[in-house]
């Protein structure tokens, strides 16, 4: 696998009203970081920080399954040693 780390920013020329200055990556997460499949660069596994009120939680989401995938994105078979 390999690790993405995200550092979302608005695209450019976009403006965004003063209180809403702090951007948000993705599904709303702070620090951000993407695991995704060497071969494929399908996201296994993505972790961040979600702000909820007064706390923070730490979100941490792994692929369990997938279905319905292309066989262009199925695992890789790992080498199998004799």
């Amino acid at each position: 696998m390999f690790e993405i780390a995200l550092a979302p920013r608005p695209y450019p020329g976009e403006t965004f009203p003063e209180k809403d200055k702090q951007f948000e990556g993705v599904f709303g997460l702070l620090n951000s970081h993407l695991w995704v499949e060497k071969h494929t660069g399908i996201p296994v596994q993505i972790e961040g920080d979600l702000p909820v009120k007064a706390i923070t939680l730490g979100i941490n989401v792994v692929l369990k399954s997938y279905s319905g995938t292309p066989p262009e994105f199925a695992p890789v078979p790992k080498n199998k040693k004799k």
